[in-house]
């Protein structure tokens, strides 16, 4: 009892060390939910700051899902005939375009970046808008599965992925690339790749400004122009 005196000091009570005990593992766990919801040291404004963001995140995930699935429905029709007239070519497009979408690079914060919209593209330029929006669906439905996406992150890149593919076939589609050589397609393809680049990279930029409560020109030069030339 006296060498353990000694080294230890006193020994408090067993109930008050249980009462400790409660309060610093009620304090971490308290600790733990403040990290994980991002409120940490956060106050009143910071509160209405991140409502602000969930608010206006769920407003773009909504608009972008309701442009990709009208996009979707004025051009169905014409996407199907297409379809149906070559479906061997479009099948083996489609499974092209998935297994590109299986290649990923993640990006500072956390957003990845595939390389599946030169599949989507390609599409695009044989089947039209309708089967460009839909091949994008089925490509960002893969890719939920495989990352395990909750709904909203889901919603987002469906939307997203399927408004840029279809926006690039209608820009390649609206210059009328009929002729025989490359170089005549050379100019309708950069402009759907452009067209595909802006509206990914772009509803990208404005979610995780968003998110980050950051500038989205900010934003863009610091995480996201790297990108420009390879996408091109």
């Amino acid at each position: 009892p006296a060498r353990s005196a000694v080294v230890g000091g006193p020994r408090r009570p067993e109930y008050a060390r249980s009462s400790v005990v409660r309060r610093e593992r009620g304090g971490g766990a308290r600790l733990r939910r403040a990290r994980v919801t991002g409120t940490v040291g956060g106050g009143p404004e910071s509160r209405r700051e991140a409502a602000a963001g969930r608010y206006e995140i769920g407003l773009l995930i909504a608009g972008v899902v309701a442009a990709s699935a009208g996009l979707l429905a004025l051009t169905a029709q014409d996407a199907w005939s297409r379809i149906a007239d070559h479906p061997g070519g479009f099948a083996a497009l489609v499974g092209l375009t998935i297994a590109l979408a299986l290649v990923t690079v993640e990006l500072p914060g956390g957003a990845k970046i595939g390389v599946a919209g030169i599949g989507l593209l390609a599409v695009g330029f044989d089947y039209g808008v309708g089967a460009a929006v839909a091949t994008g669906i089925a490509v960002a439905l893969v890719h939920s599965i495989r990352m395990g996406l909750g709904m909203r992150r889901s919603l987002f890149n469906g939307g997203t992925v399927a408004l840029a593919a279809g926006l690039g076939a209608a820009a390649y589609a609206g210059l009328d690339a009929a002729g025989w050589t490359m170089l005549d397609d050379l100019g309708p393809a950069l402009a759907a790749g452009v067209a595909f680049w802006a509206v990914n990279i772009g509803l990208l930029t404005i979610a995780m400004a968003s998110t980050e409560r950051t500038p989205a020109a900010k934003l863009w030069r610091e995480r996201l122009r790297w990108l420009t030339p390879y996408y091109l």
